[in-house]
């Protein structure tokens, strides 16, 4: 699963987005139909992967979103979830100083999804949801 960001229009696609082995496809009209157009990733659209994960919200977590975690008792994070190629592992890159929080199923009740990179965040509790 994966979501795509729209630079140039400013949003998020909702559909008509498809993702091959090879390259991300996005649907072109035209006065003949539609048709597919090949895209490259880093110019116009941004794709951020699922990384099959959800907050304590049951919100699904994808590369490019801000997360409030608390890391261990007492110390709460604001950070950024990325690939760390290094060592092959989603973190949490914490957005006022250089650490990273290896993000695993064992604290996925102690996260929230709080925004994501280009919409920002908001670190306000959730209105009217309740924590799984």
């Amino acid at each position: 699963m994966f979501r795509v960001y729209d630079k140039k229009l400013k949003q998020w696609m909702q559909k008509g987005v498809y993702l091959a082995s090879d390259a991300l496809y996005v649907e072109k009209r035209s006065l003949f139909g539609t048709r597919l157009q090949r895209v490259q990733t880093d110019e116009r659209y941004i794709c951020h992967f699922y990384i099959y994960m959800l907050d304590n919200y049951g919100t699904r977590i994808y590369e490019g979103d801000y997360l409030k975690a608390k890391v261990s008792e007492g110390k709460t994070v604001i950070g950024l979830v990325a690939y760390a190629e290094e060592i092959g592992v989603y973190v949490i890159l914490s957005v006022d100083s250089d650490e990273y929080y290896i993000l695993s199923n064992e604290i996925s009740n102690r996260i929230e999804v709080i925004g994501n990179v280009f919409d920002g965040y908001n670190e306000e509790e959730k209105d009217g949801k309740q924590p799984l």
